[in-house]
């Protein structure tokens, strides 16, 4: 096993991981509990193809960002987190 992404934010590492499975790339979330969430592939010899998806998602238009202040994920229409009121970095 090994880990291909890491976030604060549940939403992200969930979309991240139906993306893997779209590609036929088994994986599992951890750290559920506590984050932040990582994204493991299940298969190591699947690294590349992994990764490979993990760029693509990252370069998406409108991707939702995470919050530096308090964490929460928002949507990428907004400059300001929703929560706490900070400004996009």
């Amino acid at each position: 096993m090994k880990i291909v992404y890491e976030s604060g934010d549940e939403g992200e590492a969930k979309t991240l991981s139906g993306l893997l499975v779209l590609e036929k790339i088994p994986n599992e979330i951890r750290n559920r509990e506590a984050g932040p969430f990582s994204v493991w592939i299940i298969d190591d010899t699947q690294t590349a193809r992994a990764m490979r998806v993990v760029s693509e998602f990252l370069e998406l238009p409108g991707a939702p960002w995470t919050c530096p202040e308090c964490e929460k994920s928002v949507n990428a229409v907004f400059d300001e987190c929703w929560n706490c009121g900070t400004s996009r970095p």
